[in-house]
Order: structure tokens, then C-alpha cells, then sequence
């Protein structure tokens, strides 16, 4: 047993397969579950009880979506935080199953590197250098090449504020 399972899987596809849809998502409802390990991990998506049949008590995670991706080609998937990037990709691997709506897939292997948060007991400059010697111009063209200013601007310390993983 593949770990998305038999259901939509089709050939693997191949470089010369570049431009036909390996990966479809027709009207695809998903709910996180109470009871799903995911749901603590990643807890994109509205609170909402009309899971459908066999969702229970749930949050939904993603609501009617349709997209085709195609093979060859870049898609990125962008938002505001708990809009459903992570429960979108989640669904495109075959992690969140869907409660209404159809999955295709034509692959047989994919890989998903999670984005996990982390941050160093330190100052926000601590962080941002990770351990290497502070240098103002490269740090400088670092915050602005990540757009910090503004965030700096409002801590109190500025970039000396002290952050960790206790907030």
C-alpha cells in the first residue's frame, strides 16, 4: 500500500508528460477532524460543524476548491495566514482526505517539506544573523530583502528586542 492510496492514482508521470494535468481537484471539501492528529499541527481554515456525512464535529479546511496543476510547470500557493495553503497542500499529497469532491492524481511519488516555525531564545538581530558574525550591510540588505523594517520599527527594542520560543 502507497501511502496516498490506490484511489486517482494513474501512471507516474514522465519528462516528456510536461504540461497535462497530473493533479486535479474538482469541488474538493476538507475538514479537519477533532480527533485528527493534523488538526493541532496545522489549523488553517473556519470553524464549522456542516462537515457532511462522516466528518463529525470538524473544521472545515478547504471549501469547494477546483484546480488542475500540470506537470512541468511552477504553482505557488500564497495568502494570509489560516486561509488553507497548508490544508490545500495537505489534500494535493493525499494527507487531508476530502469529504466531498474529486481527487486525480497521475503520480505515484511526491514529496512535501512542511514549513515548521521555529525561532532562537535571542534578539530579533540574534535570529536574523543565526549565529554568524554580525555584518550592518549584508543584515541590512537582509531585513529590507525580507521586508522586517516595518515589523522592527514597532517592537520595543527594535531588532534588540528579545524573542524566543516563549514569546
Amino acid at each position: 500500500d502507497s501511502v496516498l492510496g490506490d484511489d486517482g492514482i494513474g501512471p507516474e508521470i514522465r519528462d516528456g508528460d510536461s504540461g497535462h494535468v497530473s493533479l486535479s481537484l474538482s469541488k474538493v471539501t476538507c475538514h479537519w477532524t477533532l480527533n485528527d492528529s493534523l488538526t493541532s499541527q496545522y489549523p488553517d481554515g473556519d470553524k464549522n460543524d456542516d462537515g457532511g456525512e462522516g466528518a463529525g464535529a470538524a473544521n472545515r479546511a478547504l471549501d469547494s476548491v477546483t484546480i488542475d496543476l500540470r506537470a512541468g510547470e511552477l504553482t505557488c500557493v500564497i495568502g494570509p495566514v489560516g486561509c488553507g495553503k497548508t490544508a490545500l497542500l495537505l489534500a494535493l499529497t493525499g494527507e487531508l482526505r476530502p469529504t466531498s469532491g474529486a481527487v486525480a492524481r497521475k503520480y505515484r511519488t511526491v514529496a512535501y517539506a512542511p514549513q515548521e516555525a521555529w525561532i532562537m531564545n535571542g534578539t530579533v538581530r540574534e535570529n536574523v544573523c543565526m549565529g554568524r558574525t554580525f555584518d550592518a550591510d549584508r543584515y541590512n540588505e537582509c531585513v529590507a530583502a525580507c521586508s522586517l523594517g516595518p515589523d522592527l520599527n514597532r517592537l520595543p527594542g527594535g531588532d534588540a528586542a528579545v524573542v524566543g520560543d516563549r514569546g
